[in-house]
């Protein structure tokens, strides 16, 4: 503790200063994304049509059942 500084505030200081630091990072963190996450402009390829899959994913089920075979038990 410095001279003259009341001990609770001694205490604490540490907090302010690890308050104002991460007040400050996410004030970084939030201009970063509006300035990183800007909406395409209107001519480019974002604004495209969507590609389609080269592969379908559609499952086609089969038309005859599956029978398994038993087993002998023992």
């Amino acid at each position: 503790m410095r001279a003259g500084q009341p001990a609770i505030e001694a205490l604490t200081g540490g907090y302010r200063w690890a308050l104002l630091i991460g007040a400050g990072l996410v004030v970084a963190a939030v201009m970063v994304a509006v300035t990183a996450l800007r909406p395409a402009p209107a001519g480019s390829p974002a604004g495209a049509a969507p590609v389609q899959p080269r592969c379908s994913t559609k499952v086609r089920l089969v038309d005859a059942p599956v029978r398994l075979k038993p087993t002998a038990q023992p």
